[in-house]
């Protein structure tokens, strides 16, 4: 799906409002193209991905990214209590224009997990830390910004076909947990 963000603007269109269930590993692939790079350099971190964890959206898990040289350089991005801390802001790898990311986050009781892969290469970040959390959250859509708006029209390509298998191996993993209770395996 087309993700597109307008000159002077924050969000990328379509946005959606999607539920996530925040015990499993939260999965997207994206494409940046070449309209995402800028000549700019703004310091901010713009947010790709991520969920809340909690139905507020007070505190959330995001990776960010940032254009410069050719490269988009992504980052984590955690919001705790309804503020962003910096102190987590850590550099991920740097990724591809027209190639896919796969982006894989993983919440445990006190680490925050990213795993990001693009053709062969593989960047694992690991920040240590417990956050509240509910049973569910909201997925986070694209956000170019904080301070400064896009300073020109901009697409990501997002693969939405990730919802499917997320949601297949969900079912397959409550069938084998109905077995093993049905049957007492352990």
């Amino acid at each position: 799906m087309e993700l597109k963000v307008l000159r002077n603007k924050h969000y990328f269109r379509p946005i959606r409002i999607k539920i996530v269930s925040i015990n499993d590993v939260f999965t997207r692939i994206f494409t940046f193209t070449k309209s995402t790079l800028t000549e700019l350099a703004y310091s901010q971190l713009n947010k790709l991905t991520g969920f809340s964890t909690d139905p507020l959206m007070l505190n959330s898990i995001r990776v960010a990214f940032k254009a410069n040289k050719g490269y988009i350089y992504l980052y984590s991005y955690i919001r705790i209590n309804g503020i962003h801390v910096r102190e987590y802001d850590k550099y991920i790898g740097k990724v591809l224009i027209d190639n896919e990311v796969q982006i894989k986050i993983l919440r445990t009781d006190d680490n925050i997990l990213y795993n990001i892969t693009q053709n062969d290469t593989v960047f694992l970040c690991s920040i240590r830390l417990s956050i509240s959390t509910f049973l569910f959250g909201f997925e986070h859509n694209p956000y170019y910004g904080g301070r400064y708006p896009a300073p020109n029209d901009m697409i990501i390509q997002r693969d939405d076909n990730t919802d499917k298998i997320q949601k297949y191996k969900r079912f397959l993993h409550k069938v084998l947990y109905f077995f093993k209770s049905l049957f007492k395996i352990k």
